[in-house]
């Protein structure tokens, strides 16, 4: 069913009752939502299209990148390149 939504092959997991988990070398530390890498990269194209086919309101900032890469053809993989930085603040 969430399939037809997205018109890929999607999966919905379901994290458990509590929102933490532990890292090997911090254990005593609880993590929510703790990602894996120091950098989160997302694709604005990606995004556009994810807010065309979800009926909810999509925001980047749910994401939490780091990293925002435009110019880029949606669900492109980008994985490997070398990128030039600009910084807009």
């Amino acid at each position: 069913m969430v399939e037809r939504l997205f018109s890929r092959d999607v999966q919905l997991r379901w994290v458990g009752p509590q929102l933490t988990r532990r890292v090997k070398r911090h254990n005593a530390v609880p993590l929510g939502f703790a990602d894996g890498y120091p950098y989160l990269l997302t694709n604005e194209a990606s995004l556009r299209d994810l807010q065309q086919r979800c009926p909810a309101g999509v925001q980047m900032e749910q994401f939490r990148p780091n990293l925002v890469v435009s110019g880029v053809a949606a669900w492109r993989k980008i994985a490997g390149k070398c990128f030039a930085l600009r910084c807009d603040f």
